[in-house]
């Protein structure tokens, strides 16, 4: 088994009101507090002027930046207090998150270990992969997802890329400018890829001398849609990446800057609360179509079969039985 040693890269958690055994407003001192026990140092809160994702306060989380030394936005903090949520007019409890910056650095088991307690739930995790070599790159990434290494038990998810070119107005030659992107997956949905050239998309790509060409970066962005996405994974980013993807993570080679020694890891995979992906009737008999359409027709046109002898033939012993994925009533 071979770890890519990812990192967490965005992450966002929310705590019900019933979760808080303290005011909102108190909660606040001890989110700063476990903040700077998990290695958020020089950070402070600013209080924004409006609220924020239906909740009735909010703030900015801001980080010293080592290179500037000034203060730059890390995150957000959002709440309700008890007062104001009698209306029902706004979301009640908790919400914080933390951008790239916030997480830098940032000791995620210790911090899931003191405020589980509070009924944490992970709203959104953003795992990230990076290869300085050119070991992984866009066109493998690209090539990849055409040989159906994204698909895991259905249809091929969706995708699509976002090249930066730009066109000579004397040749009319494209050149690349900028980094290429490739999303597999539906924007704010539970699980969304994403594959691009970090080095470029960082420095201007008409540099003399880039000092990272070949930087590119992985991302698993999963979200708490209909699922719940399980406290564990941040001990364990390896197994929530087999997890999503198991085939591209499976034909991908591991960055060649990570000791692969000794490495052993569980799959961890998101909690649906309902059966993932409901479909309707029109969506099985498509694929049943498309994947057994062959021997339906051998069985009545090659054997001769009758229509209720296949039916017979193909029937469970259990009648009882139906899809766990399908979504009643049919649409026609």
């Amino acid at each position: 088994m071979k770890t890519f040693n990812p990192d967490i890269d965005y992450f966002s958690a929310s705590f019900p009101e019933n979760g808080l055994e303290m005011l909102p407003i108190k909660f606040l001192d001890k989110l700063e507090f476990s903040f700077a026990q998990c290695g958020l140092l020089d950070f402070s809160f600013e209080r924004r002027k409006v609220g924020l994702f239906s909740y009735k306060e909010s703030l900015n989380i801001l980080r010293k930046d080592a290179f500037s030394n000034q203060y730059i936005q890390a995150g957000l903090v959002a709440y309700t207090d008890i007062s104001f949520n009698q209306t029902s007019r706004y979301t009640g409890g908790f919400y914080f998150s933390l951008s790239a910056v916030g997480c830098r650095g940032f000791n995620f088991p210790l911090l899931v270990k003191l405020l589980s307690l509070h009924l944490m739930s992970i709203t959104r995790i953003d795992i990230a992969v990076d290869w300085f070599d050119g070991l992984v790159n866009f066109e493998l990434v690209k090539s990849l997802y055409h040989k159906g290494s994204f698909i895991s038990g259905g249809r091929s998810p969706r995708f699509h890329e976002i090249a930066s070119k730009i066109m000579c107005p004397k040749t009319g030659e494209l050149s690349q400018i900028g980094s290429n992107t490739f999303y597999v997956g539906k924007r704010g949905g539970a699980k969304l890829f994403r594959g691009y050239e970090k080095g470029l998309q960082l420095f201007t790509f008409d540099e003399d001398c880039h000092p990272f060409p070949d930087w590119f970066r992985c991302e698993v962005e999963l979200r708490n849609k209909q699922c719940e996405i399980p406290l564990e994974i941040v001990e364990n980013l390896d197994g929530a990446l087999l997890g999503a993807y198991p085939k591209f993570f499976n034909k991908i080679p591991p960055p060649n800057h990570i000791d692969q020694t000794g490495i052993f890891f569980d799959i961890v995979k998101a909690k649906y609360k309902t059966p993932a992906d409901q479909v309707n009737l029109e969506h099985f008999i498509y694929w049943c179509k498309e994947s057994y359409g062959g021997l339906f027709n051998v069985l009545a046109n090659e054997i001769g079969f009758e229509s209720d002898v296949i039916v017979d033939l193909l029937m469970p012993e259990d009648l009882t039985k139906k899809p766990k994925r399908l979504l009643f009533p049919s649409t026609s």
